[in-house]
């Protein structure tokens, strides 16, 4: 009996251990971002918009569970990556199209938005500090740290 309490102790603390506590942002929840190195397709994108200069571009896309009555647009967050920052060009809901549109999403029929950011890839090289900034007020939750996959 006595080493089975001790092999479910240890066991218990492992699984504490290793279950990730969720991120949030002022928007909901951050689920697991990635790094793309190819931009996808987006409607409505406007080179003029968000110039392309030259360098080696990369794509973080941060997907977020919405919580309930959030309104989201591509201006709401940019992504910091030490002293630059990054506008999000793109975002979408579901599996749907990304889009380029100023206009605010509001009714996300329950699935999640992915913002998407293009990043150069010199200042993504060995950073972990990276943060997605919410724009649209300095005060409550505004930097929220991102663990890149």
């Amino acid at each position: 009996m006595w080493r089975k309490l001790v092999i479910f102790a240890v066991l218990a603390a492992a699984g504490s251990v290793m279950a990730a506590e969720p991120v949030f942002c002022r928007s909901g929840e951050v689920l697991k971002p990635w790094r793309e190195n190819s931009r996808p397709s987006i409607q409505n994108f406007d080179e003029y918009t968000f110039p392309n200069p030259e360098g080696s571009y990369a794509y973080i896309m941060v997907p977020i569970r919405p919580d309930a009555g959030r309104a989201m647009s591509i201006f709401d967050y940019v992504l910091v990556i030490g002293s630059n920052s990054y506008p999000c060009i793109a975002l979408r809901v579901g599996n749907g199209a990304f889009s380029a549109s100023d206009a605010t999403v509001r009714d996300f029929g329950g699935q999640d938005v992915t913002l998407c950011f293009r990043v150069d890839t010199r200042a993504l090289a060995g950073r972990t500090d990276i943060f997605m900034r919410y724009q649209l007020s300095a005060s409550g939750l505004v930097n929220t740290r991102l663990n890149l996959q």
